[in-house]
């Protein structure tokens, strides 16, 4: 649990920043400060339940908190954020542009920066939701296609930002501190569409070699970006192992040697 998962420190306001002059993004950055105080204590919930599947307690609590926040979904202000505050444009980076075509130009670095972060909290919480929905099948609270169109919503917008991340780099390259933890994440996203989607369906080849792309293309900026700020390269079965745990499953020696704790993980 976070030290500031607290009343306080939820009705505080986020730091401020021109982003905040546009309107739209102030509930989104308010919302994404949301997630990142909450998760912490939905993952470490998530992984009781997952763990012990009897403690009944646990369990409504795990599910009360992944509602509370899949409710306080903000695509409308995400959709009025990528219409108004940039444009789009063609991606320069051929592999990248064989499956997102364009990418976006944001007005600002701040305007990027609550549009990942936003998406980074989001895939994160619909991991969790989506473990939950394992578990209680018969809970109405979360929709497998609704949870599936979201978190894929949030890494294409994540992958159409990394154009825009990688030219920000004066007067340090704030684009690449930002963007890490986004690509981790997104990461994920495509990982488990690899390993969980039948293909049997209409175009399911161009999107199974997405998916694997995807991972591919996540894994290396991610890397790249991290190296640039010297932090350490992940693998990809490094990082396979951090997804599992970000959606609850186990914590164990090898992934402590990385993150001490959940919140070093998540941030």
């Amino acid at each position: 649990m976070s030290v500031f998962d607290s009343p306080e420190w939820l009705q505080f306001p986020p730091p401020e920043n021109s982003a905040i002059g546009h309107i739209h993004l102030c509930r989104v950055s308010e919302s994404t400060v949301t997630h990142m105080i909450q998760l912490p204590r939905l993952v470490s919930l998530v992984r009781q339940v997952r763990q012990t599947h009897c403690e009944v307690e646990v369990g409504v609590e795990a599910l009360a908190l992944a509602e509370r926040l899949y409710s306080s979904s903000l695509t409308s202000a995400i959709d009025i954020a990528m219409t108004e505050y940039g444009e789009w444009v063609l991606s320069l980076d051929e592999k990248l542009a064989q499956y997102y075509r364009t990418s976006f130009e944001y007005v600002d670095a701040s305007v990027f920066e609550s549009v990942v972060r936003y998406c980074a909290v989001r895939i994160l919480l619909l991991g969790l939701c989506r473990a939950l929905g394992e578990i209680f099948p018969f809970s109405p609270a979360f929709d497998a296609v609704a949870l599936n169109e979201e978190e894929l919503r949030c890494a294409s917008l994540i992958a159409a930002s990394v154009q825009y991340a990688e030219t920000q780099t004066q007067p340090f390259p704030i684009g690449t501190l930002i963007m890490a933890l986004p690509l981790q994440v997104a990461f994920g996203t495509w990982w488990r569409r690899h390993r969980s989607e039948p293909w049997s369906h209409e175009d399911g080849d161009w999107e199974l070699d997405r998916a694997i792309f995807m991972q591919e293309y996540c894994l290396e900026k991610r890397n790249s970006m991290i190296g640039m700020c010297n932090g350490d390269a992940l693998s990809a079965g490094k990082l396979q192992m951090w997804v599992e745990g970000m959606e609850g499953g186990p914590w164990d020696d090898v992934m402590r040697e990385s993150f001490t704790t959940v919140e070093d993980a998540v941030f």
